[in-house]
């Protein structure tokens, strides 16, 4: 019997230890952007409330570099503790907000330390415009199919990026004349067609907004937005450019053969 205890006392220990270390990176940084982002609200009273939602919801980026210890030198091994500041680049602001902790990669241990404000060389990217777009035209025309979650999930956070098959929208009004839709129908073969989907809830409904630009999001304009179900969407998806960790990066075309000069 007494072995028995033993034995069932062995297998409970072993398994609390495979269940302590079954909690990936993704949860330890998840739950350090949850910390940075209520020691930042709560040290910023400048912002306005729409800058406040959109810390709430928005992704933030992570800046990581080594910390070097006191006797480093070059080629000597660095430290196992990072520097990783928790950064919003919030609309409307001069600065970005960066929450500074250390820890090491996985960010088990990171723990808010202060808020910098720094003023960055901005940049900005063609998906920016895209979303702007897309935010006006949900605001306009999709309010009545849109909660108040589901519209501030496309306010507020980045969308996927596909490249897409959706029968496109030339004379919703009825106003055209034949040769003018033969015209649009013209322009439009000679650019890509990519679409910004929002998953705006756990029942499968996407936002998505479909328009036509280059490859990498330039000159984007939207030809149609609507609610769909995620089996229309992945039916007319032909690759998936972006997701709303990389939304922020650029997509990058394809290097032309040299066959092509």
């Amino acid at each position: 019997m007494q072995k028995i205890k033993l034995a069932v006392l062995l297998l409970l220990t072993g398994i609390l230890s495979l269940s302590s270390g079954c909690r990936s990176d993704v949860y330890y940084q998840d739950r350090a952007v949850q910390r940075a982002r209520e020691y930042l609200l709560k040290h910023s009273p400048e912002l306005t409330s729409d800058q406040l939602y959109f810390v709430k919801y928005n992704r933030p980026l992570l800046l990581a570099g080594d910390i070097l210890p006191a006797t480093s030198k070059n080629g000597m091994a660095t430290s196992e503790l990072k520097q990783i500041c928790v950064s919003w680049r919030i609309p409307g602001c001069e600065e970005d907000y960066l929450i500074y902790g250390a820890s090491s990669g996985s960010m088990q241990f990171w723990y808010p330390n202060r808020l910098i404000r720094k003023k960055f060389r901005k940049f900005s990217l063609p998906i920016d415009s895209a979303m702007a777009q897309a935010r006006i035209y949900s605001q306009n025309y999709l309010y009545n199919q849109l909660g108040v979650a589901e519209f501030n999930q496309i306010r507020f956070d980045f969308p996927y990026v596909i490249e897409s098959k959706f029968t496109p929208i030339f004379d919703p009004a009825g106003t055209l004349k034949p040769e003018e839709i033969a015209a649009l129908k013209a322009a439009l073969e000679t650019k890509t067609q990519l679409s910004l989907v929002w998953k705006i809830n756990d029942s499968g409904d996407c936002a998505v907004f479909c328009g036509y630009s280059q490859g990498d999001l330039s000159g984007w304009t939207i030809n149609f937005g609507g609610k769909m179900r995620q089996s229309e969407v992945d039916a007319a998806t032909v690759r998936m450019l972006k997701t709303p960790d990389d939304a922020q990066t650029p997509i990058e075309l394809p290097k032309a053969k040299e066959s092509d000069f």
